[in-house]
C-alpha cells in the first residue's frame, strides 16, 4: 500500500499522542486540538490501513494487537528522534562553523581585512571563506551566505538591506584639464577620452543624475580605456590618462592631495550599498554577526572618506 506520505505521518502522530497517554482528551491538550480533531485523525487512520488500532466507548481505551505493534514502532521512531535531536545539538556546539561570503574587489582593503580577522580571533570555532568578486552570481549555487553589492540592484529573488550610501566622484588629473580643458556637461565626455570599469554595468555610458527633472540619464563616453579595477580606474585618471570615476573612499586622499580634481559635481549621486542574502526566514547566528561586522565596517569607511 502506497503511503500518502504527509497525511499518513500526521495521522501516526495523533495515534502516538493517544496511545501514549491513553486518552483522545489529554492528547487532545498536548497537541492544542479538539478532542473531535483527535478522534477524527485516529478514524481515518483506521480507515486508511483497514485495521482497528484502539478499542475504545464512553468508559474503557486499550489498544488493539495491531495498535500496540504500531506503538511499539512508534516508540522506537521518537527514541530515533529524540538521540537526533541531541546528536544536531552535539554538532551545533562544538563543530566547526563555516561562513561563504562575497565581497566587491575594491573591499580587498586592510579595513575589510581588520574586521575579519578581528571577527575569527572573537568566533575562532568559525571558518570564514572570502571570495572578492564584482559579480554577483549565483549565490545558493556558490553556497555563498551573504554578499556585498555596490550600486543599484539586478533584478533577483534575493532579500537585501542597503548599508550606506557612497558619494561618487568624476576625476581627472589637474594636468589632464589644463591639456583638455574641463567638460561642462555630461554629454561633453564623448569628447574625452575616458577610463571605464570592464564591469560597468552600463557599458560604454555613465548614469548621471538630472536634478532638473529628477531622474538618472545615461551618457555615451568618448575612447576608451577598460580596465579590471576601479583603483586602477582612478590611478589612471591620476596619472592623465583620461576621465574616470571612482567613490569616495577610493579617491578621498587623492583629491585632498588635489592630484585628482572632481568634476561634473552638479551630476554626481550617492551610490548605495548593499547587503544580499538568500534566505529571510532563517539566518545563523555566526552568519548575521559576521553580516554585522561588515556592515559596521562599510559605515566606518563612509563617515571617514566622505567629502
Amino acid at each position: 500500500m502506497k503511503m500518502k506520505k504527509k497525511q499518513d505521518l500526521s495521522h501516526f502522530l495523533f495515534f502516538f499522542h493517544v496511545a501514549k497517554h491513553r486518552s483522545f482528551s489529554t492528547a487532545a491538550k498536548k497537541m492544542n486540538v479538539s478532542r473531535s480533531s483527535v478522534m477524527s485523525n485516529i478514524k481515518n487512520l483506521e480507515e486508511r490501513f483497514n485495521i482497528r488500532f484502539i478499542n475504545r466507548n464512553t468508559r474503557f481505551f486499550s489498544l488493539t494487537f495491531e495498535g500496540k505493534y504500531l506503538y511499539e514502532q512508534s516508540l522506537k521512531i521518537d527514541a530515533l528522534l529524540e538521540e537526533t535531536v541531541k546528536s544536531l545539538e552535539n554538532v551545533s556546539s562544538f563543530s566547526r562553523k563555516e561562513v561563504s561570503i562575497k565581497l566587491p574587489v575594491i573591499f580587498d582593503i586592510p579595513d575589510v581585512h581588520y574586521a575579519l580577522s578581528s571577527f575569527m580571533n572573537k568566533n575562532p570555532e568559525v571558518v570564514v571563506h572570502t571570495r572578492y568578486d564584482d559579480r554577483l552570481g549565483n549565490l545558493i549555487e556558490e553556497e555563498v551566505d551573504f554578499a556585498v553589492h555596490i550600486g543599484e540592484l539586478p533584478n533577483c529573488s534575493y532579500y537585501s538591506k542597503m548599508i550606506t550610501n557612497f558619494k561618487s566622484h568624476i576625476l581627472a588629473s589637474p594636468e589632464y584639464l589644463r591639456t583638455y580643458g574641463e567638460p561642462m556637461h555630461p554629454q561633453n565626455l564623448v569628447d574625452y577620452k575616458c577610463i571605464n570599469f570592464e564591469h560597468c554595468l552600463t557599458g560604454n555610458k555613465w548614469l548621471f543624475r538630472n536634478k532638473t527633472k529628477g531622474v538618472l540619464e545615461s551618457y555615451a563616453l568618448g575612447p576608451t580605456l577598460k580596465v579590471s579595477s576601479e583603483r586602477t580606474v582612478i590611478s589612471f585618471a591620476e596619472k592623465g590618462m583620461g576621465i574616470g570615476s571612482g567613490l569616495s573612499f577610493l579617491c578621498h586622499e587623492k583629491l585632498k592631495n588635489n592630484t585628482l580634481q572632481s568634476i561634473l559635481n552638479e551630476w554626481t549621486y550617492p551610490i548605495p550599498v548593499y547587503i544580499i542574502f538568500h534566505s529571510k526566514c532563517y539566518v545563523d547566528e555566526h552568519v548575521r554577526n559576521l553580516m554585522d561586522e561588515i556592515k559596521d565596517t562599510i559605515n566606518v569607511l563612509q563617515v571617514r572618506h566622505s567629502l
